[in-house]
C-alpha cells in the first residue's frame, strides 16, 4: 500500500514528491505521481562497502500524489478509494499563504468524521447484522458524534477485524505536513504555537524551499546547512523513519558478495517470519537461521571469520529477529 498525500492545489504536494525522490519521481498512472522512497540505511551501506557487493537493494516506501485540489472537503469516488487503500495519510497544509491555518485540520478532521456517519448510517439499515457487528457500531458512532476520529480510538483485535470490513475514512492515520517558508521557520513563537495545537497530532515542518535547496548539495553539507535551522534531518528521513516506528517495523539484513539487502519485518516476529519474507520456499524448508549483529559482521570483515570467532549464533525458527540483525537462512527444498 501508498502512502498518500493529499492538499489543495499549489499546497506543496508535488514539491513533497520532489524531495521525498530527490527529482526522480515518475507517473506510473495517467494522473498520479508515484515515488518509491528508499531507505537508505548507513548499517547497509557498511555492509555493503565490507563485502564490496554487486548491489545494494535498500527498503522501498511508495508515495502517491494525485492531482489539483485532494482535500476531505473534496472528495471524489478515486480519491476516496485511494484514501481507504492508503496505509498513511500525508495532509499538506500550506501555513505559507496568509489565507491559511491550523484551524483547517480540524475542519477536514470533521469532513471525514461526517463521511463515516454517513456510512455508519447506512451500515445500521441493514437488519441482518449480527450482535458483535452492532456493538461496533453503536460505539464508533457515539464517538464520531462527539467528533472524535477512529484514529483516536481504542479497539481490541476482534473489533479491528470487524471494522476492516467497511473501509471507514477516519481510522486512518495522519501524518500533517505543515509547508513554511524559511522566515517562518526562525518564527520562535509561531513554531511554539504550532507545538501546542498540534500536540496531540503526528506533524512534520516542511520549509518547501529550504527541502528543495537541500537536493542541490552534497550529502557532506546537508548536515551542516540543517544545522543553520536547528533541524537534525531532512523531512525525508525524518518521514521515513517516523513510518517505520508508527507501523513497528524493523530492519534486518542479508549481505555477501552478491548484493547487500534490508528487508522490512514487524517488531516482534520470528526468524521464521524473515525467511517467509525474503522467499515463501525458503520459509517452506526452513532449518535454522544463523544470525550475526550487523555492526559485528563488519568489524570482523567477512562470514568466515566470524563463524570461525564463534560471532555467529545459531537460531531456530521461533527465534525473536532484532532490528540490525544479519540473516543467513539454511533450508532445504
Amino acid at each position: 500500500m501508498a502512502n498518500l498525500i493529499v492538499g489543495e492545489s499549489q499546497s506543496g504536494k508535488t514539491t513533497l514528491i520532489k524531495v521525498l525522490s530527490r527529482g526522480k519521481a515518475h507517473i506510473k498512472f495517467s494522473d498520479y505521481n508515484i515515488c518509491a522512497v528508499p531507505k537508505e540505511d548507513e548499517r547497509l551501506i557498511e555492509l555493503w562497502k565490507t563485502f564490496k557487493s554487486k548491489s545494494i537493494n535498500f527498503i522501498n516506501l511508495d508515495f502517491m500524489d494525485p492531482p489539483g485540489n485532494a482535500t476531505f472537503t473534496s472528495l471524489n469516488p478515486q480519491l476516496h478509494e485511494k484514501i481507504q487503500k492508503a496505509e498513511i495519510i500525508l495532509y499538506m497544509l500550506p501555513l505559507f499563504r496568509e489565507d491559511k491555518d491550523l484551524d483547517e485540520i480540524k475542519n477536514q478532521e470533521n469532513e471525514l468524521i461526517l463521511k463515516d456517519l454517513e456510512t455508519i448510517e447506512k451500515l445500521l439499515k441493514n437488519r441482518k447484522l449480527g450482535i458483535p457487528e452492532k456493538a461496533v457500531l453503536d460505539k464508533i458512532q457515539k464517538s464520531l458524534l462527539d467528533e472524535i476520529p477512529l484514529s483516536n480510538m481504542v479497539f481490541r483485535e476482534d473489533e479491528l477485524k470487524i471494522l476492516s470490513a467497511w473501509n471507514l475514512l477516519s481510522i486512518k492515520p495522519i501524518f500533517y505536513i505543515i509547508n513554511i517558508s524559511n522566515t517562518q521557520l526562525e518564527d520562535e513563537k509561531l513554531l511554539n504555537s504550532i507545538k501546542e495545537k498540534l500536540k496531540d497530532k503526528i506533524y512534520f515542518l516542511f520549509p518547501a524551499k529550504l527541502e528543495e535547496e537541500l537536493l542541490e548539495l552534497d550529502e557532506k553539507d546537508v548536515t551542516e546547512y540543517l544545522s543553520m535551522y536547528n533541524l537534525s534531518k531532512s523531512i525525508r528521513n525524518l518521514l521515513i523513519d517516523k513510518i517505520f516506528e508508527f507501523n513497528n517495523l524493523i530492519s534486518f539484513f542479508t549481505a555477501g558478495e552478491k548484493d547487500a539487502r534490508a528487508w522490512k519485518l514487524k517488531k516482534g516476529s520470528t526468524a521464521l517470519d524473515a525467511a517467509g519474507v525474503i522467499h515463501t520456499d525458503i520459509a517452506k524448508g526452513f532449518i535454522r537461521a544463523e544470525v550475526i549483529r550487523w555492526d559485528e559482521l563488519v568489524k570482523i570483515g567477512d562470514w568466515k571469520k566470524a563463524y570461525q570467532e564463534g560471532k555467529v549464533r545459531i537460531e531456530k525458527k521461533d527465534y525473536i529477529v532484532d532490528d540490525g540483525d544479519v540473516l543467513y537462512i539454511r533450508f532445504h527444498i
